[in-house]
């Protein structure tokens, strides 16, 4: 018996303004994180390493498009990375609430990937402290 639903885009728009409305709760803004160590096996586990970068993103935190959020950074020249990347570059990220709440994990991947966030750029995700992230649009479906 399969566990995969199909649903409508009214059923699936309601999930992702849920999702959007919760990311944008508490008095900051939401953002993600950035790692380049291994992924660690819950939310619930610190991430074991400062973050690479951290980008934030607007409140509200991005908008139904095409049924998807569409999540929008607060700064469109990119966010300062914080500090060299490991040789492979970054790997994972979590996203938080506006409150600092861990909401989600992601893979992070360049371009040519599958992974929830892209990163563009000739460095694929080797990040550069004091260089700025500029990351594709991520749409959540």
């Amino acid at each position: 018996m399969s566990s995969i639903i199909t649903a409508t885009a009214a059923l699936n728009n309601a999930r992702l303004t849920a999702a959007q409305v919760y990311a944008d709760t508490g008095s900051g803004n939401s953002y993600m994180e950035l790692f380049d160590n291994t992924r660690v096996g819950s939310i619930a586990t610190a991430p074991g390493v400062t973050p690479v970068v951290t980008i934030v993103l607007e409140d509200p935190c991005g908008s139904i498009v095409s049924n998807k959020l569409r999540l929008v950074r607060a700064d469109p020249t990119g966010d300062l990375i914080a500090r060299d990347s490991a040789p492979a570059g970054v790997s994972w990220g979590r996203w938080y609430n506006a409150a600092g709440t861990a909401m989600a994990d992601f893979d992070v991947t360049d371009d040519a990937g599958d992974g929830f966030l892209k990163i563009t750029g000739a460095g694929g995700t080797v990040l550069y402290a004091g260089g700025r992230i500029i990351a594709g649009i991520v749409d959540l479906d």
